[in-house]
């Protein structure tokens, strides 16, 4: 029983500070791109704050229009495919020799392919942004790669009040 009680104060304990970055991640990103928008004229910069619409801030700030709507679309896109992959594992344990396994790797494969594409736009919209407000830009995309992308809320914080350089 006390093992119980142990696994159950980790996992709060880890469920705690999970949330703690969460919130940490969206202050950063919102109050940096909020800024940003601000400096480079941006009509909407409160838009930095709304879920999903700071991801087509990014884009738009580092970019352009489109690869803002790209970023708030795959996030989209990611939802349908992982509920699609859920429903057909879970149908797939109901109906043996249905040959959905195949269908499920397909369909695993695409997903790999697909976030790697979207994960290289989202590294490249920071990097442009990067490069808007720090001369440091190719350094910190490359800790940003090797972080997952979990730094660069704090780059992006971190550079906000810098000078436009374009």
């Amino acid at each position: 029983m006390e093992i119980l009680v142990l696994f159950s104060i980790f996992f709060v304990c880890i469920m705690v500070v999970a949330i703690g970055l969460s919130i940490m991640n969206y202050v950063f990103t919102g109050f940096g791109l909020m800024k940003m928008g601000e400096t480079m004229g941006e009509k909407a910069p409160w838009l930095s704050w709304i879920p999903y619409a700071n991801q087509f801030m990014l884009g738009k700030l580092g970019m352009n229009n489109t690869i803002g709507i790209l970023l708030v679309a795959s996030n989209a896109v990611s939802a349908i495919l992982g509920g699609m992959i859920g429903f057909l594992g879970n149908l797939a344990e109901e109906l043996t020799n249905s040959g959905l396994d195949i269908v499920i790797v397909i369909l695993g494969i695409i997903i790999m392919v697909y976030s790697i594409a979207v994960a290289i736009l989202y590294f490249v919209a920071c990097h442009n942004l990067f490069k808007k407000f720090s001369d440091k830009a190719t350094v910190m995309t490359v800790i940003n790669v090797l972080t997952g992308g979990a730094i660069a809320p704090i780059f992006i914080f971190a550079i906000r009040n810098n000078q436009l350089r374009e």
